[in-house]
């Protein structure tokens, strides 16, 4: 959890936030599914059904791109730039060492093993970001016209 001084007592005590959202955080079911996936390609019977598990693979790896956003709301304003680019660097890091891995992992003991290991490892990633992601409220929807808006302050304000 995220500790940031209160505003409203301004006595230095802190109080928890998050940016979890109420339906539920990327790392609630995303990684179960790509695990799911993961062990689907690696019965796979058939190409069909390998090219199938590795869209659902795909669809199931969207939280890389979730966490951007979570790390980016957690930090401080004067923060945000260094947290997003510190989790951008661990992503790109994680893509050539898990290409290396597979490769190797591939070499030694086939294609499929490649998925048997990525489906622990999925859960296990899905188990550390549930217990490290701080918990909260989704914030208000915006319409999409007050999305769009909501741009120009971003510009104005860099």
């Amino acid at each position: 959890m995220s500790a940031r001084s209160s505003p409203a007592a301004g006595s230095g005590r802190t109080e928890r936030t998050s940016v979890r959202p109420a339906t539920g955080e990327p790392s609630a079911g995303l990684p179960c599914a790509a695990a799911a996936a993961c062990t689907l390609a690696a019965v796979a019977p058939s190409g069909a059904v390998l090219v199938a598990a590795s869209l659902l693979i795909g669809a199931a790896a969207s939280v890389a791109q979730q966490i951007v956003p979570f790390a980016a709301h957690l930090a401080a304003p004067e923060r945000r730039g260094a947290a997003t680019g510190t989790v951008l660097a661990g992503i790109l890091t994680g893509i050539l060492l898990s290409r290396t891995l597979s490769g190797f992992v591939a070499t030694h003991g086939g294609w499929r093993e490649m998925f048997w290991l990525g489906a622990p490892l999925a859960l296990l990633g899905g188990l550390m970001m549930r217990a490290a992601l701080p918990q909260a409220r989704a914030p208000e929807p915006l319409g999409y016209r007050a999305l769009l808006a909501s741009t120009a302050g971003l510009w104005r304000a860099f």
